[in-house]
């Protein structure tokens, strides 16, 4: 089966796992309301979801080659979209925090094996197209927060958006799944695990890892507070906020699709730079001035700027890697993913405390460091 074949059927399951979450993060201020949750509980709650992940990911790699990405994927996707179903019927914040567990525990799994199988197919194909798949996850982001928005409309709470979402990613991973059963798994190269603990204490290694770490932090805040912030700081209504959360996921799209042009003008120093910038630039506005023409814009501006820097630093854990990059990269992009899963519970942990207007701030002093980091990047 050709290379394109399976460069659409990994894509799909990337923009599939997009729309679940772009759903969810659209479906949160409605599932706030409906338990009267706190900032702090909804925090605590969402932290499950970070921890389940981080439970299954260190194992899933090598279930992974056990099994197969293909059925990895079939599988955990089925469990992602189920969890996801059962979490906007929950009565409880109890139930709420287990359901978001193991939406998590299913999540890590898909997001492991969905960049196994996304490696394969890039080596096959002997040409840079990862970031292809990144877009899609992107795209399907926005385009989860659009139906929830248009359901919204026509009168849908979580339930039924969420039900809508959960059945689309079973139906995009059933088309899929014949395909991606047929990629195989490269087989990691020899070595213990010794030379791993070696690269953990490697100062680029870290650096390069803290930096991701800090892009996937301000992202996953977004993604599961940026409609709440406009329903609850704006005053806007739950189409707002998924409107809000649209404008950014295809802000973050636009700037994935044009990053490498981005990056090959300016170089990879500057591009990080900038992009962190502007990502601070619309936090700062959002939280100064929270109004509907303001924060739109601004939110837009925030998906734009921390669009390009995971691929950057990406790019940057490749190529200083030399002929580790095979060992390098996996551990960047490890640290990276923890910042995506505890960013919305600090997040929440801070609103309680100093407002959600100050958790913006928290996100802007984030990419602060990322600016005074860039060099990391040459």
């Amino acid at each position: 089966m050709g290379v394109i074949y399976r460069r659409l059927a990994v894509s799909g399951a990337f923009g599939a796992a997009g729309i679940g979450l772009g759903a969810w993060g659209a479906c949160l201020p409605l599932i706030k309301r409906g338990l009267t949750l706190s900032d702090g509980e909804l925090g605590a709650a969402l932290l499950c979801f970070a921890l389940g992940a981080l439970a299954v990911m260190p194992v899933i790699g090598r279930l992974a080659a056990r099994v197969g990405g293909g059925l990895l994927c079939l599988v955990s996707s089925c469990g992602f979209a189920l969890a996801l179903m059962v979490a906007a019927q929950t009565p409880s914040l109890s139930l709420l925090a287990a359901c978001i567990f193991v939406m998590g525990v299913c999540f890590g799994a898909l997001d492991v094996a969905m960049n196994l199988l996304a490696a394969a197919v890039e080596r096959g194909a002997k040409a840079p197209i990862m970031a292809s798949f990144h877009a899609a996850y992107s795209i399907g982001v926005l385009s989860g927060a659009v139906i929830s928005g248009a359901l919204f409309g026509v009168g849908f709470g979580a339930k039924g958006t969420l039900l809508v979402a959960g059945s689309l990613i079973i139906g995009i991973f059933a088309l899929a799944t014949p395909v991606m059963l047929r990629i195989a798994l490269a087989e990691e190269g020899g070595g213990s695990g010794r030379p791993r603990r070696q690269l953990l204490r490697d100062p680029m290694v870290l650096a390069l890892g803290g930096l991701a770490f800090l892009a996937f932090f301000v992202e996953g805040a977004m993604a599961d507070w940026s409609a709440i912030y406009v329903v609850q700081q704006v005053g806007l209504d739950s189409g707002g906020g998924a409107l809000a959360f649209s404008l950014f996921a295809a802000a973050m799209a636009a700037g994935r699709m044009g990053g490498g042009r981005i990056e090959r003008a300016l170089g990879p120093v500057a591009t990080l730079g900038l992009s962190a910038i502007l990502a601070m630039t619309g936090l700062c506005a959002a939280a100064a001035f929270p109004l509907g023409f303001v924060v739109m814009p601004a939110f837009a501006l925030v998906g734009f700027g921390i669009a390009n820097i995971i691929p950057v630093v990406f790019s940057a854990a490749g190529r200083r890697g030399g002929d580790r990059a095979t060992r390098i990269f996996p551990i960047v992009v490890g640290i990276g993913y923890v910042g995506v899963m505890i960013g919305p519970p600090v997040i929440g942990a801070v609103a309680e405390h100093f407002t959600l207007r100050g958790s913006l701030l928290a996100l802007a002093l984030a990419l602060v460091v990322v600016v005074l980091s860039r060099r990391q990047v040459a």
